[in-house]
């Protein structure tokens, strides 16, 4: 018999950070539902190739993606308030994998991570009272880690990571920079962003040989 956690909700933050990130994830995505996923969108059907299982490869029409992303809006919103059972985690994951697979290009690596995340909720508690085996939370910890190392090790290669600009490019990007002031505070940001760079390549390396310390939370 797998005993209660002795904190009162160890996985409160955590559930609600994934329904949030979701929710924030779909609202800027909603607006261009069109071009995104839409039948005359930025992928021409003729070039498009199936990646994977979608229920848009069998009706995109707007009806059916507005439906959908509501869908997964109210998912979202449940998740947020603790009210979402598993059987429900199932349609949640299988809506977003729907829209991921249509159209590969408005996926990257935090969706990825993302990704990872809502697996680990079938694992995870999905309230204060719901228990957990902690033998799957270690493995699901050091999965993420492993994760975490070829993530970091894929960097290595790019020379933005390596030279320290990755960051500064993602903050000179136009929607990005409007809302970081670039140009009043330029030279700070490119000191900071390049240790910064440095520094996330450094926690993806480092993180899976921290799992079994003090040092992990």
């Amino acid at each position: 018999m797998i005993k209660q956690s002795n904190h009162s909700d160890s996985g409160l933050f955590f559930r609600k950070a994934v329904g949030i990130y979701t929710l924030y994830y779909i609202l800027t995505i909603i607006w261009d539902f069109r071009i995104l996923f839409g039948t005359e969108g930025m992928i021409n059907r003729q070039y498009r190739q199936q990646t994977g299982p979608s229920f848009l490869y069998y009706n995109n029409s707007d009806f059916v993606i507005i439906t959908l992303l509501l869908a997964l809006v109210i998912l979202s919103f449940r998740l947020i308030l603790d009210r979402i059972a598993r059987w429900e985690l199932v349609i949640f994951y299988g809506l977003l994998i729907s829209f991921w697979n249509f159209n590969p290009y408005v996926v990257h690596e935090p969706q990825q991570i993302h990704s990872f995340f809502i697996v680990s909720l079938f694992f995870w508690p999905l309230n204060k009272n719901d228990a957990v085996d902690p033998k799957i939370r270690t493995a699901l910890i050091y999965f993420l880690g492993l994760y975490y190392l070829v993530a970091g090790i894929k960097k290595l290669p790019d020379s933005n990571w390596v030279n320290g600009d990755a960051i500064f490019l993602i903050l000179n990007w136009g929607p990005v920079s409007r809302w970081v002031l670039m140009d009043q505070w330029e030279s700070y940001l490119y000191f900071f962003s390049k240790l910064f760079s440095w520094l996330v390549i450094f926690f993806e390396m480092s993180f899976i040989f921290f799992i079994g310390t003090r040092y992990r939370k």
